[in-house]
C-alpha cells in the first residue's frame, strides 16, 4: 500500500482512528505506521474497525485513507438502511451469489455508481 499524500493528511486519518476508538469501535488491526517504510514517508497500516454504529464519525464521514469500517446486519432491508444512512453516496457495492438479489438491492441504494461482486475496478493499460 502506498503512502498518503502528505503528513497533514496522515495525521487527519490517524485522528479518525483515535476518534473511532474513543467512540467505542473495536480496532481489529492496523492503525499504526508500518515498521519497514522509508523514513519520512506518510505510510499507515491498513486499518479495520468492527462493532460500529451509524452515529460514529468513522461511519458517517469520508476518511480517504486505508480504513475499513464493518457494519453487520441481519436482513436485506437493514443492509439497505445502513448503506443509505449517510449524506455521502458516491459509490456502493453488493457482494452476493444471488444475482437477482444484487440487482434488487442496488436499485434501492442511493449511490452515484454501484457494482456487483467487485469494487472500483481499474483498468490500466
Amino acid at each position: 500500500m502506498g503512502p498518503l499524500i502528505s503528513p497533514q493528511h496522515l495525521e487527519k486519518v490517524r485522528n479518525y482512528i483515535r476518534l473511532g476508538q474513543e467512540e467505542g469501535a473495536v480496532l481489529l488491526c492496523g492503525g499504526g505506521v508500518p515498521a519497514d517504510v522509508p523514513v519520512g514517508g506518510n505510510y499507515l497500516e491498513p486499518t479495520i474497525f468492527d462493532y460500529t454504529t451509524s452515529n460514529m464519525r468513522i461511519v458517517q464521514e469520508e476518511i480517504f485513507g486505508p480504513v475499513l469500517v464493518i457494519q453487520t446486519f441481519s436482513e436485506e432491508a437493514e443492509a439497505i438502511q445502513l448503506a443509505n444512512d449517510t449524506v455521502y453516496g458516491l459509490a456502493a457495492a453488493v457482494f452476493t451469489t444471488d444475482v437477482a438479489k444484487a440487482h434488487r438491492v442496488i436499485r434501492k441504494l442511493r449511490a452515484g455508481i454501484t457494482w456487483i461482486n467487485t469494487y472500483h475496478p481499474t483498468y490500466i493499460m
